[in-house]
């Protein structure tokens, strides 16, 4: 019976041992980095106009670091009412692998909204609405996200910011008119299926409305203090 040598011994046990690594290392699944893949036609009164699309040339690209602008989500919509409108989104796995952090992919959302509510249109919330299998959110400033904006609608402003929500105050976009709202969205880096973006616009009131409710006002209180005066005078 021929002894094998120390060296020889060695050199089989670290092949053994790598052979079980490469056998181990295959049964876990690469990291992919999800992606949007279509955007489906939205409910409540709106519609999708040419020009909408998703482009992700760098699946997996979150970062933080460094603000990406590398995949764009472009979303062009037609109401005719304040919502709310759901605009879904299918989404599946990316290929190649994702070199980035958590195997996230981060969109450039540049979203335009035509008002044909026949209202004029005063404030605006936007909401990402998680489906069954994905999550997603706002990638805030502080996560290295662009900041949000609102252009195109009087001088709107940003009070609430959120990972799931985005308000806007002081708005005022008339009939026939657009806004454009711009953000950063996080998305899911292992998930798949569909989910949606939220959105609701509220009216600003008639001028004759304002007129009426403060003439209102005036009336009451008019009447009280007549009223007032009576008591006095018959004590």
């Amino acid at each position: 019976m021929k002894l094998r040598s120390a060296p020889s011994l060695f050199r089989t046990r670290s092949l053994l041992f790598s052979m079980i690594a490469f056998g181990l290392t295959s049964l876990v699944p690469l990291a992919q980095g999800s992606v949007i893949t279509t955007i489906l036609p939205p409910s409540g009164g709106a519609t999708l106009n040419p020009g909408t699309g998703v482009s992700t040339p760098c699946p997996g690209n979150d970062s933080t670091t460094v603000v990406s602008f590398c995949n764009i989500l472009t979303i062009n919509e037609t109401w005719t009412g304040t919502g709310p409108v759901v605009t879904p989104y299918a989404h599946t796995s990316a290929i190649p692998p994702c070199p980035g952090t958590f195997c996230a992919t981060d969109y450039f959302v540049i979203k335009t909204i035509t008002n044909k509510s026949g209202q004029t249109w005063g404030d605006f919330t936007i909401e990402i609405a998680p489906g069954a299998f994905f999550v997603a959110g706002f990638e805030l400033p502080s996560e290295f996200g662009p900041v949000p904006s609102l252009t195109g609608g009087g001088t709107p402003t940003l009070t609430l910011l959120t990972g799931s929500e985005l308000h806007w105050d002081g708005m005022n976009v008339a009939n026939n008119s657009s806004f454009t709202v711009t953000f950063g969205m996080d998305t899911c880096g292992a998930c798949f299926g569909t989910w949606s973006i939220d959105q609701t616009a509220s009216t600003v009131p008639e001028p004759a409305v304002l007129v009426l409710t403060g003439g209102g006002l005036v009336s009451l209180g008019l009447l009280r203090r007549r009223r007032t005066r009576g008591r006095r005078l018959s004590v």
